[in-house]
């Protein structure tokens, strides 16, 4: 895991700190289905997939904040710093956005509409049903080549 990831599972909480119910817990720990976050990804991996839905997720990344509706943000644990995507009816985006950057985010009182921020959107490993809007192409950025806000 990411070391603020770490810092906030070991010094803060086990879960649920950050918007809507908070961020999902470990074994244990607070988690909107009840089971909590690892818990979760090893169900997700086990998953009989029909052949109309997402590709997996790849490995290391985890549901991370359940925002309803079929939305959630997800934490890239590959990334030395957390990159972070989203979750949206099955179709994934990969955000230009760290872990700190996110609760940065939060504590301004942007949270919930940071994933709305095209700008954020990397290609990649981003999936989508073949429904993206004409008008928000999906294009490469280097976090140096856009500001966040």
């Amino acid at each position: 895991m990411p070391p603020l990831a770490r810092r906030i599972y070991r010094e803060v909480a086990n879960g649920g700190v950050g918007p809507f119910s908070g961020i999902e817990g470990l074994s244990g720990g607070h988690s909107s289905s009840g089971e909590g976050m690892l818990d979760d990804y090893e169900r997700y991996l086990r998953y009989t997939r029909e052949p109309d839905d997402p590709p997996v997720l790849p490995r290391g990344v985890l549901f991370f904040c359940d925002f309803g509706c079929a939305m959630w943000a997800l934490l890239d644990c590959r990334h030395p710093t957390g990159q972070m995507w989203w979750w949206e009816s099955g179709n994934r985006d990969k955000l230009s956005l760290t872990l700190p950057e996110w609760f940065r985010s939060w504590f301004a009182g942007n949270s919930y509409d940071v994933w709305a921020r095209q700008h954020l959107r990397l290609d990649g490993e981003s999936w989508h049903h073949g429904d993206t809007d004409p008008e928000f192409p999906r294009i490469r950025l280097h976090p140096d080549q856009a500001t966040l806000w």
